[in-house]
C-alpha cells in the first residue's frame, strides 16, 4: 500500500512528496507616528483658537493696563505659532515626497512650533494668575493644561525620535 504522499509524487513524475504550503507570519503594521504627531499638533492648534475666541468673547480677564501690552504681544505670538504649526502639520500630512528628510522635517517643525505656542500659553497663564490671584478654578485648569501640553510634546518628540520609517 502506498502512502498518499508517495501516490501524489508518482502522479506528477517527481520523487519529492508534496508539502503543505508554507505560511509566513505577517508583520503587524506599525502605527504611523508622523500622522499621530501631526494630529496632536492640529488638536492643540484647534484648542488654542477655541480658547482664545472664548476668552475674548466672554471678557473674563480684566488685566491692568500696564500688563495689557504684554498680554497682547504674547497672544499675537501664540496665534502666529498656531497658524504656522497648523500649516506645517497639514503640509506634513498631505505632501507626498520621496525624500525621507522632507517627510521627517515637517513633523519636527510642526512640533517645535507647537512647543513654542505652549510656552506662550504658559506665559499668558502666569500673567493672568498674577492679575487675578484668587481665581482658583483658572489656576487649576491652567496648571493641568500646562502639564498635559508638556507631556504631549515630550511624548510626541520621543515618538518621532524613536520611530523608524520603513
Amino acid at each position: 500500500m502506498e502512502s498518499p504522499q508517495k501516490k501524489a509524487a508518482s502522479m506528477d513524475g517527481s520523487k519529492t512528496p508534496h508539502l503543505p504550503p508554507v505560511t509566513v507570519a505577517k508583520k503587524t503594521p506599525r502605527p504611523d507616528v508622523v500622522r499621530e504627531v501631526n494630529e496632536w499638533v492640529l488638536v492643540t492648534a484647534g484648542i488654542f483658537v477655541f480658547s482664545f475666541g472664548l476668552a475674548y468673547a466672554l471678557v473674563l480677564f480684566h488685566v491692568p493696563c500696564s500688563q495689557e501690552a504684554v498680554m497682547n504681544a504674547l497672544g499675537i505670538g501664540m496665534l502666529c505659532c498656531v497658524a504656522l504649526q497648523a500649516a506645517a502639520a497639514v503640509l506634513a500630512l498631505r505632501l507626498q515626497c520621496r525624500r525621507r528628510w522632507v517627510r521627517r522635517a515637517l513633523p519636527y517643525l510642526a512640533l517645535a512650533l507647537t512647543s513654542g505656542g505652549h510656552c506662550f500659553y504658559a506665559a499668558l497663564a502666569r500673567l493672568f494668575l498674577v492679575a487675578d490671584p484668587g481665581d482658583l478654578f483658572f489656576r487649576i485648569c491652567s496648571t493641568v493644561g500646562i502639564f498635559v501640553y508638556a507631556a504631549g510634546d515630550i511624548i510626541s518628540f520621543l515618538a518621532l525620535l524613536l520611530s523608524r520609517e520603513e
